[in-house]
């Protein structure tokens, strides 16, 4: 191969120093400045600051990577053959809202974009970045998640599902899905939810569960008087539900009295306003209707008996459970170390007694009457 030295600075189109091809070499564009050209193209230059530009001619940093078109990798790292496929690309591309920064990686032929920052901060996780609200800090995860500074004040930390905040406050799906939200706010932590909605579309959001900064929980509510879980019935008959596993009940208010239900949804009892408890005894819900078969003779093996609690000594009066299941085993539930008793139940019994009673006495009073009359 020859070289040739034509002592001038020559231009990019024809170098000062070349080889066989004479639009491709050193050249000395300025006073203390070199620079490489390739088809008479300038592709490299170091300037009188020592800052090296590629793809520039006017680098402003010790190295600085330059392109013109609107999706360029300034920088690959590769691994494999001289063509391969397994390599990470560096760079910037403009997505129409400002340039982004970019590393996109490409695993046997396929390319996805696995980093983009942009021009406002915001970073993307696999995703190109949503257009946040000014002065937000956020960073999307894939296609529905998100985490933000909040924005509007308050303090702390949000997490979106399936949405962004592109205005204070104001917030639109990523994808057609539910979204919800959950924000650490002037001390409190608020969860919100929201339906499906539409992608791009303004969500309207519903805070479902608040923790206040005095530890009080308000669920389906965004204030609470001073108890430490407060739950609001936003609708529908249930407010509350306790499940094991196996079986559901639910409590809900219904005016000023607050009922309870099964697991099927069944009315089974209610406390009213007044403080009476009161449970659910009408035709609807009962068949196979018979008199009772108790009466005066099981009252009277009833032991009733005065107690102390074992584990706070508290007096007490009442009926050993395992002694009134010999007698009426219907008021008695519950299994061994733990059996109740439904002592409102009881009641019918004492009342069959009592009319067993009344109905001796009238015997009684018609027996005197017909003695008095001889």
């Amino acid at each position: 191969m020859t070289t040739y030295i034509k002592g001038t600075d020559n231009s990019a189109a024809a170098p000062a120093v070349t080889g066989t091809d004479g639009d491709t070499g050193l050249f000395f564009p300025a006073a203390n400045t070199a620079a490489i050209s390739t088809g008479g193209n300038e592709q490299l230059r170091i300037d009188s600051s020592g800052n090296v530009g590629i793809g520039t001619s006017s680098p402003a940093k010790k190295l600085e990577l330059g392109g013109g078109n609107s999706y360029t990798a300034a920088m690959r790292f590769s691994y494999g053959s001289s063509a391969p496929t397994y390599y990470a690309d560096w760079g910037y591309k403009s997505n129409g809202d400002g340039n982004v920064v970019f590393l996109t990686i490409t695993d046997a032929g396929t390319a996805r974009d696995v980093l983009v920052a942009d021009y406002r901060g915001n970073l993307g996780l696999g995703v190109t970045p949503s257009a946040w609200a000014s002065g937000m800090r956020a960073i999307d995860i894939g296609t529905y998640g998100g985490i933000a500074e909040n924005s509007g004040g308050g303090g702390g930390t949000a997490l979106y599902g399936n949405c962004y905040e592109y205005g204070a406050n104001q917030y639109k799906y990523k994808d057609s899905y539910y979204a919800t939200l959950y924000r650490s706010w002037a001390g409190q932590h608020q969860f919100y939810t929201a339906a499906s909605g539409t992608a791009g579309n303004a969500i309207t959001f519903t805070q479902a569960m608040t923790l206040d900064a005095s530890g009080r929980v308000q669920i389906g509510a965004t204030s609470a008087p001073t108890t430490t879980c407060y739950l609001y019935a936003v609708g529908g008959q249930y407010t509350f539900g306790i499940n094991n596993g196996t079986y559901t009940w639910y409590a809900g208010t219904n005016g000023n009295s607050l009922n309870f239900y099964d697991g099927g949804g069944t009315l089974r009892g209610y406390l009213t306003s007044a403080g009476s408890f009161t449970n659910t005894s009408d035709l609807a819900f009962k068949k196979e209707i018979k008199h009772i078969q108790y009466g005066l003779a099981d009252v009277l093996k009833m032991r009733a008996v005065s107690y102390l609690t074992k584990d706070n000594n508290v007096p007490q009066i009442g009926f050993i459970a395992q002694e009134m299941e010999i007698v009426v085993p219907e008021v008695v539930s519950g299994e061994e170390g733990s059996k109740g008793i439904a002592y409102g139940n009881i009641t019918a019994v004492l009342v069959k007694a009592i009319q067993e009673l009344k109905a001796e006495l009238d015997s009684v009073k018609a027996e005197l009457a017909v003695i008095k009359g001889a």
